[in-house]
């Protein structure tokens, strides 16, 4: 009887032991489970903090008409993931929206100071002519230009083609009318012609050249290779011409030229050597009809095309509305009674 018992015991205690070591694994898990939940809600907060941050930022720096919507003079219309909100018009403005189909949300508060403040600096590429409206508070602009490349010419039994010249660069600081229009015009790329020249606002504002196309090959003869655009034709303070196109081989076996690279912004373009293409902020083709590389690189012989041209636009924005503090205050619930309700909040301030 006294062994019986004495064999109960220990059952008793070996069962009580693996009982209290289940519950710890199964605290341990759920635990582990709660943080694993708490991490994941908590990174859906920020990204719908983000989320808000973003689009608060677009609608004042990059507002289609030019000047920031949340601007204190007027109130305009926005959309943030397709829900339209107004703000604008006061120093602060607040708006909110869901980032459905998921359950997220976000509430953003747009503070602007007044007065003259340090604005935000913006640069624009365009790479095909369009229309610029110069934004609120912007009164001058720093205009960087690139000539459009030349196209390679056309090859013959006999001998290869020449290759086209780059792009010329130019560079000037233009006054400019907040709310106005400016032309900002890309050159043609050229093919078998002369790459387009490029310009802002008028051709005697600011104007870089383009480059000229290779020569033809004969049965006879190669053809030569062209100039790249030259720096004297442009217009601006800081000028530097393109690369000139390689002349094409004869007999034709070897190869066609390759194209002149485009100008750098503070020396001139890489002329090609052979069937190799120049260096350049936009190189020149190589090989047998190679197209340029943009900004206004030359295309190589044999009928490669040069590549357009660039025009950049550098100025400071959103100066006349002083500094600027954007919170974004992000959720991973809509409803402020989920007791599993996390908010994170990201801050910018220029």
């Amino acid at each position: 009887m006294k062994e019986r018992g004495f064999t109960l015991f220990i059952a008793i205690t070996l069962t009580a032991t693996l009982l209290l070591i289940a519950a710890g694994i199964v605290s341990l898990a759920v635990r582990q489970s709660l943080i694993s939940v708490s991490g994941r809600e908590s990174q859906h907060a920020f990204y719908a903090a983000d989320t808000g941050m973003e689009c608060a930022l677009y609608w004042d720096i990059k507002n289609p008409s030019g000047s920031s919507a949340f601007k204190l003079s007027t109130g305009s219309q926005i959309s943030c993931n397709n829900q339209i909100m107004t703000v604008g018009g006061n120093a602060v403005s607040t708006f909110s929206f869901n980032l459905s189909p998921d359950p997220y949300c976000a509430t953003v508060t747009v503070t602007k100071t007044g007065g003259s403040g340090p604005g935000l600096p913006t640069s624009q590429t365009f790479n095909s002519s369009t229309t610029w409206t110069a934004p609120a508070g912007v009164t001058s602009v720093m205009v960087e230009i690139w000539g459009s490349g030349g196209g390679g010419g056309s090859n013959d039994s006999g001998g290869g083609a020449g290759g086209g010249g780059g792009g010329a660069y130019s560079l000037q600081v233009v006054s400019v009318t907040p709310g106005n229009n400016y032309t900002v015009t890309i050159g043609t790329a050229g093919r078998y012609q002369p790459g387009g020249d490029s310009w802002f606002s008028t051709t005697g504002t600011v104007l870089a050249k383009g480059g000229g196309d290779g020569r033809n090959a004969s049965a006879s003869a190669p053809g030569n290779g062209a100039a790249g655009g030259a720096a004297s034709g442009g217009i601006g303070t800081a000028k530097w011409s393109g690369g000139n196109g390689a002349t094409g081989f004869y007999p034709a076996g070897p190869g066609t030229g390759g194209g002149g690279g485009s100008a750098y912004t503070t020396a001139n373009g890489g002329n090609a050597s052979g069937s190799t293409g120049g260096a350049g902020t936009g190189a020149g083709g190589t090989g047998n009809e190679s197209w340029g590389f943009a900004p206004g690189g030359g295309g190589a012989g044999g009928g490669g095309a040069g590549a357009a041209g660039r025009v950049v636009l550098s100025y400071t924005a959103n100066g006349e509305d002083g500094i600027t503090t954007i919170e974004s205050r992000g959720y991973n619930t809509c409803s402020a009674l989920n007791p599993r309700r996390v908010e994170r909040a990201v801050r910018a301030i220029y």
